[in-house]
This record gives C-alpha cells, sequence and structure tokens, in this order.
C-alpha cells in the first residue's frame, strides 16, 4: 500500500503551548516505554523522531534502535526529518545549539556535550547496519535473511513486486480453471460445480478474488483442518454434530420430539366443534396431519411442520390470533406445547442449515486449496516469500520451541529499543512479532544490563484498515499489556500512557465540529474505547475557520414517462448536481482570489482536496465538472490497469495476434492510435463482406490502396515478432521501436505513459516468473488485473479526488467530504468467509454464499460484521474530518431511498445543525457551523495591498472625455483590405504569396513545411520564457509531442532555425524580459474618413529603452527578400497594430517587423512604407 505523508503547504507552523510541550518531554523521554494516543493533527511523527534523536542523544549505538513504519513512505519520511535535523546541529552556531539542546533534554549541555551532539549525524551515517527505521516487512526479510535454516526458508529467497504477485496469482487462477476442465469427474470438478450452482458465475469470481486477498488467513485454516479427508469431521466437532448426522436424522429426531405434543393439539381439535374460529382448527388440522405422514413421508411431514410455526420468507408467524382463538383458550397446555415445538422444529431447521453451510464451505475450501496450492507453488519454485510470508515466517520462527529462544538471544543483543508507528493498524500477527522481540525487555532476564524501551504512537479512531487484517482493540490490548510487565519490572517510572490532544494541522472550528459529532454514544460506537467523548484542543488560537453542510441531494420522486419517445428534459442524476456545485464553488473560490479565514492566504487548487468512501462514478462525474470549469484536477489516485484505453489496446493487438480472426479486436486495434484508422475506412473495409474474417477483407481492400497494404504489412511483422518474441520484447518493439508510445500518449492523454511504464513492468514481472507466452501474458493481466497506485502531488497545484482510506496521513486546507448516501453496510458486500463462533467460542470459517441457506450462526456472524462495518464507517468519517486544516464541507448525493439513517451526511447534520446558521448560494442553502469568533486573518500580501498612498494625479486625469464613437464590428489588422475584413488565408491564396496555410498535398494533410511552420511559430512564442539552458530539451519534447512521424534529424531541423533567432543578438531585445507574446491590442483609429475600432493580437511585442519593437510571424512558403518585396496586406496590417500601439508609448518609436517562419527570416518594415500603405488604405 502506497501512503502519502503529511503536504500541508509551506506556512507559518503554530507553536505549542506548555502541556504540549510537556507532553512531548515525556513521550520523547529515552528511558520510559511509552504508549502515545494521539489525536489526529497533533504531531506524532515530530514526536517520533525527538525520540529517536534523545536515544541517540543518550549515547544508544544506532544499530541498536529499530523503528518500525506502516510504509515506506513513512520510513522516508521519518529517517528525513532525524538526519535533517541532526545535520542541522552540525553547523548550527553554539549559542543556538546549546539553546536547542536545553529545549530537549531539560538541562544545560556542556562543550563536550555539543561535541557529541554534533558528532550524532556522522555517527548515525556511518555505524554498521545504520540506523533501523524501516517497515515491520523489510525488518522480517532482513531477519529471515539472517536465520534462513532456522525458519526453513531458501538462503536466496526473494521478495516479489506487486506486479510479480499479481501475475503468479493470475498463472494459478488459470492452471486451476484449465485443471478442472480436465477434471470433471473428480472431487474438484464437483466442489466446482456446487460453487457455481449456489453462487453462479460471478459468484465464484468473487469467492476467487477474496481468496486471494484474504489468503494468509485461509491458508492458516486450511493448513489447522488438515487434509480434505479430515476437515468434514474438523467442522461437524467445532458445531457439534456426530459423525453420522444427517439432515434426515436431524428431521427424524424433531419429528419423534413434535410426536409429543400430538395430544395437545388433537384437545384443541376437539374443541373447536361449534366453534366458528378457524384458526385454532386449522393448526390443530395441520399439525396432526403432518404427523400422521410421519411414518410415509418423513420430510414432506417436516416440511408442513415447518410451514405451520414459519413464514416462506423463515421468519415467525405470528401468534397473537391463534393464542386467542376460543379453542385455544380452553386447553391450558396448549401455548407451552406451542413454544416446545416452535423451538424443535427452528432448531432442526438451523442445525440441517449448518450442516449444509459446513458442506458447502468444504466445497468453496477445496477450490480455494487448489487456488493456492497452485499460487505456493508458483513462489516455491521461484525462491519468493511475499509480505504474507515474511510476517508469517518471522512470527514462526520468533515462537518455536526449539530455536525462536536462541534466535530472541541473538536478536537481544543486537536491539534495544523498538518504535512503532502507527501502531493502530497492526495487525494481530504482527503484534505477535514485536511481542516476541520486546517481551524480553520486561522480564528482567536480559543479555545486557540496559534499560531497554518499547515505544508506540496510534489512534485507534484512525484504524481503517481492517481489510489488511488491522484490529483498533490491539493497541489498547497491547499497551495495557506492556503496561502490566514494565510496571511489575521497573514500577512507576518504567511505563507512561501519554495521550497528545493538541493540533497543530486544523482550526478550532473545525475540532470543535468533530467534537460535537462524536460526543454522542451512537456516534461514538467503535470509534474509541474511551467511554468518555474525545476532546481536541487547537494550537491555531484566534484563527477562524468555518464547517458546512451542504444538503443531501436525492434523486426526484417523479416517475419516468412511459413514452421513450417523448421529449422530456430529464432531470440530472443527484451526483451531477453535487458534482455540478462543488466545480462551480471551487471555480469561483479561484476566479474571486477567495482567501482562507485562517491564514489570509488565497486558495489554489492544490490545496483543495475532495474524500469519497469509494471510487465510483461521482470520481469521473466530478473530474469532467471541474476540467468544464476549468479548474485543474489530478488524475485518479488508483486506476486498475485493464481499464485503460491504452492496455486495452495493447491487449486487443495480442488477442489479434494470437487470433487472427478475432475481428473485434482487430477493429479495436485498426481504430486505435496505433493505425488510427478512420471510422469510414474501417466500415468499407468490413462491410458486406459476409462471413469472410475481417483481416482477409483487410488484404483484399488493400490491393488497390497503398495505405491498407502499408497496414497489412505492419501487422504481419508484428504476428511474426509475436511467434517469436519474448512478451517484453514483442510489446518494447512496438513502443519504442515504432513510436507506438508516443502514437498512444498523443492521442489518450498525460497519463498514458504512467499506465504504458506499469503495463511493461507487468510484462517484464511475468518474464522473470518464468511465463513467457503471449497467451499466459492475456489470461493472467484480464485475471489479474493489477491496480496502479499514484501518488497526488499537492504542489502540482491541481484539486486531488481521493478516498479517504487513500487520503490516510494527508492533510488540506479545504475538504469536501462527499457522501454517496450508502448504508454504513451493505449485505452485498460482506465478506464471503465469515468467521462464525463455533462451541466453546472458537471462532471457524463459513462461506457466506448467496444462494445457500441460512442458520443463526451464520446470521449472528453477519451480525457481528455489520457491527464492525459501522464502527469503521464512523472512523472512516473521523478521518475525513480531521484532514482539513481551515475549511471542512459535508456533501452529499443519494437514489430515491437513500442518504437516510446513520450516513456520514446524516450524522453530522444531526449534530451540527441545532448549532449552525443558514447561509445561501446561488442555488441552494446550507449550514455553516463556526464557533470562533476572531476576524479573518489578513496575509502580508493583503495587508501591503491594503495600504493607502498619497500620489498626485496626472494632468489629463481631469480632462473631458470624448463621447465613444459607435463602434462597428472591430476590424482586423490582419485582415485590412480596404474595410472589409480579409482573413491571411485568402492574402496567402493568391499566386505571389504563397502560404503554408495552403494545403497541396495528395491526401490533404498538413506536409513537413506546414507543420514546420506552425512548429518555429509555436516555439518562438513559448521558448523565450523558459530558461535558456533547458530551451533545446523542451523545444524537442514539443517538437515530438506535435508531430510523431518527424525524424530526428527533422526534429533538429527545426529546433536549431527557431534557437537561432532567439538567440541571434540582433534579436535579443525582441525576446528580452521585457518581451511578451500574444499580445491582445484594441482601439480606434480613423480609417477611410470616420472612426474604426481596431482590434488584434500581436505576435510579439518588446520595449527596449526608447524603442517599442512589434513582430508578426507569417507562414509563406516563399518569404520575400526585402521590404519592398512584402505583400500590401501585410504593410497594412502592421501599420495599423503600429497606430493602436504608438498611443501607448507617446514618447517611445513603434518599429514594426515581419519574421517569416519558413526560413526563418526577420524583415524590418521602414516607415515610410508603412505609411504609404495606410494612406492608399485611408483613400478606398
Amino acid at each position: 500500500m502506497v501512503m502519502a505523508m503529511s503536504d500541508a503547504r509551506s506556512r507559518p507552523r503554530a507553536l505549542p503551548d506548555r502541556d504540549t510541550l510537556a507532553r512531548q518531554a515525556v513521550a520523547a523521554d529515552p528511558v520510559k516505554s511509552v504508549w502515545v494516543s494521539a489525536n489526529a493533527g497533533s504531531g506524532k511523527t515530530y514526536v517520533l523522531a525527538t525520540r529517536v534523536i534523545r536515544l541517540l542523544l543518550a549515547g544508544t549505538d544506532p544499530s541498536r534502535i529499530l523503528c518500525l513504519t506502516y510504509t515506506k513512505t513513512a520510513a522516508a519520511e521519518m529517517k528525513d526529518r532525524v538526519f535533517r535535523r541532526l545535520g542541522e546541529w552540525v553547523s548550527m552556531p553554539e549559542a543556538q545549539l546549546r539553546k536547542t539542546l536545553e529545549e530537549l533534554e531539560n538541562r544545560t549541555p556542556d562543550s563536550d556535550r555539543i561535541a557529541f551532539a554534533r558528532n550524532l549525524f556522522a555517527r548515525a551515517l556511518e555505524t554498521p547496519g545504520g540506523l533501523k527505521i524501516q517497515t515491520i516487512h523489510a525488518f522480517c526479510d532482513a531477519l529471515l535473511h539472517r536465520f534462513p535454516l532456522e525458519a526453513n526458508v531458501p538462503g536466496h529467497f526473494e521478495q516479489p513486486d506487486t506486479e510479480m504477485v499479481d501475475a503468479l496469482l493470475g498463472q494459478a487462477r488459470a492452471e486451476m480453471l484449465a485443471h478442472i476442465d480436465g477434471d470433471t469427474g473428480g472431487d474438484l470438478a464437483a466442489a466446482f460445480r456446487t460453487v457455481i450452482e449456489l453462487s453462479g458465475e460471478s459468484g465464484l469470481d468473487g469467492l476467487l478474488d477474496e481468496a486471494i486477498q484474504s489468503r494468509s488467513k485461509l491458508t492458516a485454516l486450511l493448513r489447522e483442518i488438515g487434509p480434505a479427508e479430515t476437515r468434514r469431521e474438523h467442522y461437524l466437532d467445532a458445531f457439534g454434530f456426530n459423525d453420522d448426522d444427517t439432515a434426515e436424522r436431524i428431521i427424524a429426531g424433531a419429528l419423534s420430539s413434535l410426536t409429543a405434543c400430538r395430544p395437545v393439539v388433537r384437545q384443541v381439535l376437539e374443541a373447536s366443534a361449534g366453534v366458528s374460529a378457524k384458526t385454532g382448527r386449522n393448526f390443530a388440522e395441520g399439525f396432526l396431519a403432518a404427523l400422521d405422514a410421519v411414518e410415509t413421508d418423513p420430510p414432506g411431514a417436516y416440511a408442513q411442520c415447518l410451514a405451520l410455526f414459519f413464514t416462506a420468507a423463515g421468519k415467525q408467524r405470528a401468534t397473537g390470533t391463534l393464542f386467542n382463538d376460543k379453542a385455544v383458550l380452553t386447553v391450558p397446555d396448549f401455548e407451552l406445547a406451542y413454544e416446545s415445538a416452535l423451538e424443535t422444529a427452528g432448531r432442526a431447521r438451523d442445525r440441517i442449515a449448518l450442516l449444509s453451510q459446513i458442506d458447502n464451505t468444504l466445497a468453496a475450501l477445496a477450490v480455494v486449496d487448489r487456488l493456492l496450492e497452485g499460487y505456493e507453488r508458483l513462489k516455491r519454485a521461484r525462491g519468493y516469500l511475499d509480505f504474507d510470508d515474511l510476517i508469517e515466517r518471522t512470527a514462526t520462527l520468533l515462537l518455536r520451541p526449539d530455536v525462536g529462544a536462541w534466535v530472541r538471544y541473538k536478536l537481544d543483543q543486537g536491539i534495544d529499543h523498538v518504535l512503532v508507528d502507527e501502531a493502530q493498524d497492526t495487525s494481530p500477527v504482527q503484534w505477535a512479532v514485536i511481542r516476541s522481540l520486546t517481551d524480553e525487555f520486561f522480564d528482567g532476564q536480559a543479555a545486557r544490563d540496559v534499560r531497554r524501551t518499547l515505544f508506540a504512537v496510534g489512534d485507534e479512531k484512525q484504524s481503517i484498515y481492517s481489510f489488511q487484517g488491522a484490529d483498533p482493540a490491539s493497541f489498547g490490548e497491547a499497551g495495557e499489556a506492556v503496561y502490566r510487565k514494565a510496571r511489575h519490572v521497573f514500577g512507576p517510572e518504567g511505563f507512561e500512557n501519554m495521550p497528545l490532544q493538541t493540533s497543530f494541522r486544523s482550526t478550532q472550528d473545525v475540532l470543535t465540529a468533530v467534537d460535537t459529532v462524536f460526543e454522542h454514544e451512537t456516534n461514538r460506537a467503535g470509534v474509541s474505547r474511551d467511554e468518555r467523548p474525545t476532546r481536541h484542543v487547537s494550537l491555531r488560537t484566534d484563527q477562524p475557520g468555518r464547517v458546512e453542510i451542504w444538503p443531501m441531494e436525492r434523486a426526484s420522486d417523479d416517475d419516468e414517462p412511459t413514452d421513450w419517445t417523448a421529449p422530456v428534459d430529464a432531470p440530472p442524476l443527484p451526483s451531477v448536481v453535487v458534482a455540478g456545485r462543488v466545480a462551480a464553488t471551487i471555480a469561483d473560490w479561484l476566479a474571486s482570489g477567495e482567501r482562507l479565514e485562517g491564514t489570509g492566504e488565497k486558495i489554489s487548487a492544490g490545496d483543495i482536496l475532495v474524500l469519497v468512501r469509494s471510487r465510483d462514478a461521482f470520481v469521473g462525474t466530478l473530474s469532467r465538472a471541474l476540467k468544464n470549469h476549468g479548474v485543474p484536477v489530478a488524475g485518479a489516485d488508483r486506476l486498475r490497469m485493464t481499464d485503460h484505453i491504452a492496455v486495452l489496446d495493447l491487449l486487443a493487438l495480442a488477442k489479434f495476434v494470437l487470433q487472427p480472426a478475432d475481428d473485434l479486436s482487430l477493429a479495436a486495434v485498426l481504430r486505435s492510435p496505433l493505425f488510427d484508422l478512420d471510422e469510414e475506412t474501417l466500415f468499407a473495409v468490413a462491410y458486406d463482406r459476409g462471413r469472410e474474417p475481417l483481416f482477409v477483407a483487410l488484404r483484399r481492400k488493400a490491393e488497390g490502396s497503398s495505405r491498407l497494404r502499408a497496414v497489412c504489412a505492419v501487422l504481419d511483422a508484428w504476428r511474426e515478432r509475436g511467434r517469436t518474441l519474448p512478451v517484453y520484447e514483442f510489446y518494447a518493439s512496438i513502443l519504442a521501436g515504432e513510436n507506438g508510445r508516443e502514437k498512444l500518449t498523443g492521442r489518450l492523454g498525460p497519463e498514458t505513459p504512467d499506465m504504458l511504464d506499469e503495463f511493461m513492468r507487468f510484462a517484464l514481472a511475468q518474464e522473470r516468473a518464468g511465463l513467457p507466452s503471449l497467451q499466459n501474458f492475456v489470461s493472467v493481466l484480464e485475471t489479474a488485473s493489477p491496480e496502479i497506485k499514484r501518488e497526488m502531488d499537492p504542489a502540482q497545484a491541481q484539486v486531488r479526488i481521493m478516498t479517504v482510506h487513500g487520503a490516510k496521513g494527508l492533510e488540506a486546507p479545504v475538504v469536501f467530504l462527499v457522501d454517496r448516501g450508502a448504508p454504513p453496510h451493505s449485505a452485498g458486500n460482506e465478506s464471503r468467509f465469515l468467521e462464525a463462533k463455533a462451541n466453546e467460542g472458537k471462532e471457524i470459517i463459513l462461506w457466506n454464499c448467496s444462494g445457500g441457506p441460512k442458520s443463526d450462526v451464520t446470521e449472528a456472524a453477519r451480525a457481528e460484521v455489520a457491527r464492525k462495518a459501522g464502527e469503521e464507517y464512523r472512523r472512516l468519517l473521523y478521518v475525513g474530518m480531521t484532514r482539513a486544516a481551515d475549511r471542512l464541507i459535508m456533501a452529499g448525493y443519494a437514489g430515491k431511498r437513500g442518504g437516510k439513517g446513520d450516513t456520514w451526511h446524516g450524522v453530522v447534520e444531526r449534530a451540527l445543525a441545532p448549532f449552525s446558521r443558514t447561509v445561501a448560494y446561488s442555488d441552494f442553502e446550507a449550514l455553516r457551523f463556526q464557533v470562533t469568533k476572531a476576524p479573518a486573518v489578513m496575509s502580508e500580501a493583503s495587508e501591503k495591498a491594503g495600504t493607502s498612498q498619497t500620489v498626485s494625479l496626472p494632468d489629463w486625469f481631469s480632462d473631458r472625455v470624448e463621447r465613444e464613437p459607435p463602434l462597428p464590428r472591430p476590424l482586423s489588422p490582419s485582415g485590412a483590405s480596404g474595410i472589409a475584413v480579409e482573413q491571411e488565408r485568402d492574402t496567402a491564396q493568391a499566386e505571389e504569396t504563397p502560404s503554408l496555410l495552403t494545403v497541396d498535398s495528395v491526401d490533404g494533410s498538413p506536409s513537413f513545411a506546414i507543420k514546420r511552420g506552425l512548429a518555429i511559430h509555436r516555439l518562438l512564442q513559448m521558448l523565450p520564457s523558459v530558461e535558456p539552458e533547458e530551451r533545446p530539451v523542451r523545444a524537442v519534447e514539443y517538437c515530438r509531442r506535435l508531430e510523431t512521424r518527424w525524424s530526428g534529424d527533422e526534429i533538429e531541423d527545426v529546433v536549431s532555425q527557431a534557437l537561432s533567432v532567439i538567440d541571434d543578438p540582433a534579436h535579443a531585445a525582441l525576446f528580452g524580459k521585457n518581451s511578451a507574446a500574444e499580445a491582445p491590442v484594441m482601439g480606434t483609429l480613423t480609417l477611410g474618413g470616420e472612426r474604426r475600432a481596431v482590434s488584434g493580437v500581436i505576435d510579439r511585442i518588446a520595449v527596449d529603452g526608447d524603442r517599442v519593437l512589434i513582430v508578426d510571424y507569417k507562414t509563406n512558403a516563399a518569404p520575400p527578400t526585402a521590404a519592398e518585396h512584402v505583400p500590401d496586406t501585410y504593410l497594412r496590417q502592421m501599420a495599423l497594430y503600429r497606430g493602436l500601439v504608438a498611443p501607448l508609448y507617446p514618447e517611445k518609436t513603434v518599429e514594426t517587423f515581419l519574421l517569416y517562419t519558413a526560413a526563418p527570416r526577420m524583415i524590418a518594415l521602414p516607415r515610410a512604407l508603412l505609411d504609404e500603405s495606410l494612406a492608399v488604405f485611408n483613400s478606398l
């Protein structure tokens, strides 16, 4: 998992108060074991880094410190923080360093102490083994490599990357399905049929997907319950069944018990004679009839009895009318007999259902076992241990009774201090590893006389990774266990439980909103073990923020028209409405220069984070809405490889190479950027060909088309490569060797290169895994569909749209929290493997199939899953709200029946509405929650802008303003031919001035000369704003994007021509810092005896001393050699530009030039020539 750390933009950091400093000092004390419960934004990373530094200052050898982080990104940031602070001490002035150390250790350092502190940076770097700040997986990897024999792992084992794991799992899945296909009569095939019958094809896919995700848990179960022959016995014993129990035996036992009720029921039947009410009589007749059928049809008799007590949906029937029946009231024992019969029938039904669930579970486990066995075999053959293996093998090694003690003894001599970051996300098996490492810290029998410590920092309120095995209760339970051990050995000074409550991140308005929401006991359930409400305190005193609750947008209740042909203005979907509101609001902020109340800084796109619960269609809808409003937005933080169209095009190519008769794949390849065949041409090839394959039709049509012949030649070459080259080389030859990468990127957008890189990495991983065939690659890729994780960089100044899970550890000044209106838990999203309670409270897995029976055991397990899902749902809300530093906006959308109950929006609105006021937007009203009364903070820029200054007004300020002339359609200087507006294309088509704008190629496409002129034009516009040393590289990159078919020599020619103009000393002023490109200009001039409005865009303008230089670029293929040969149209254009610009610079001389990009050639236009041309113009 990839997780970025805090990304707050540069702004003054809130200073800690005395209480915070005191708590941080205790938490960083190197002689105590400390359990830190840190609220969001309370500086836990700073405390962790400070503790490492305090340990180093205390003389601890860097190699004896082990700091375990949750991600590689967190480890890298932790190292950076530690080494940056130690590095600053090396050159810090002595007085400042003395003060720093005194604040850190609460004592005055002497000169030796100061010298020791300066050497810590080098000591930490040079110590063999170094400072171990790493993930727990990296630690386990190193440990297993150190003790491979003891751990029973290959000494040369490798850790496969994500692509490799996906490839192996995909291969194992493909092999399993192939094995089932060839073993139609075996046990595995029978189990497979059972799974398909109960859950369908989609259910099978879901089962296999979840088996892959939960492979560690399922592998442990399969190991525990033994081989297939003994598994049923294990399950029967776990749930209290006898080995010979069957549904028939259970039914027989139930019917035997029910027969005991016959006399009482017969009394009811006899009493019903002459009674008008039929309820009692009907029940008695039905019950007695069922008992009469016991001998001939036991299953039928049992079914009849069940129907008397339960509805078809399985619900218990109401008894009010039955118990009040006159006949029933005359039989005192009936109600007790009814309850006994009900319990007997219900228990039998439940036991039969549970027995059936056991058999179904065994079938599912048989399929899963074959899948995981194949995966393990593929790993074992290559010497791989994946992430789960590392943790499991390490835990097993440390707990082995024969060698575990010796391994721990060896570690006992190398680790004195263990620090655990994000401890709330540590899984139970990871805690087992940590306990094995640290238990001896507190038994008083260490190999050395050193006070050894365990430090953990986390926040159970932010435990949101249950799908990775994290258990929020483990954090508190582990802390209590360490507390007991440390206090027992070292006394009260041996352990501290230290909460950090003050936030450096968020304003008090945001934090008070969080407290108000979670002070309700219902909302707090599962968020924190503390029965008291959580309190957050902001260190950003007197900095106002705000929280808003926008209305939940629900789908309309109007029925859809029955006549689908009738015109109708369909109301937009609720998600579209909310996306539009969010996008419009952000666009308005950016356009108006909206400022944050707490800092006075302008809001930028990079300050905004939109959080959602899951990556559904709303993410794409919002992204489009933002783009439509001109708001920069980052791409998705996670993408499935097979969802990207570039990957689909490459897969289609592989399918065609493997099977040329695959018409659909060939059509996709032809329409892709690789060939860019237009729809008309493809239709002409494909239409009216009968049963003829498309490839054959393409060859036939190619006989009369040179373009199609070229396409066929390329396809034949690729088919030949597909048969002979490995997958990676096959695709590399197309993407790199034949400009396929540039073609795909040019058409499909800036995200494409990243996706192509991941695609090629996957291809390489599959080759390394020993799965080299193209057919195998296609099968595995479509099966595995790897997920690509992308880092979101706030420095890019783009709005980020992420899930709350993905935003863990991030923050932003402005956060939109969008609720999709779905309930906290959905039965459709339940785990397919339920951890059910068996006898003696032991948990065992049952398959939760959609089409099977339900038992009380599984219903109780499902209820527990729903409870835990609701708790994590509320923790997700806490994490989402606490990402906001200054502004938090709660929005939501839902269907007709959604958005109610305990959804995020409902929880927040109910809690904050009584304390909020209504604010109006253009199309809706919202609630605004604020508690800070301080005024908005003004930034330094705002204060400077607001400083008044007395200046003298110019003389013309009091002159009478002339009346504006009536303005007809503005005249364009580039089209000035008489008074008519004439485009350059018209002049360009004149015989004496052939233009590059005139297309004369055979196929109607621009020639190289045309593209060359346009490229030079664009480069002359852009490159002056680029640093000189970067211009050649940027120019080449632009040319490659502009035209992927250009050779390197052609690109070099274009770039060198453009740079020769810019770098020419004679043109230095034109492209210097006092110049601008594409300068719009508009004004009024007297032309032909009347005032005319004139507007245009000057290609380049520059101010050089007492001169103003104007340049217009021309694309004529045959540029003139001197000013006298310049067409009159161009002279009149430049004369008008000069007339517009001259009044703006009354004390400067305006000089005009034409730059012909085809040469390139710069021609200065004499003033007299322009005056003559303008005079002729005025005489027309």
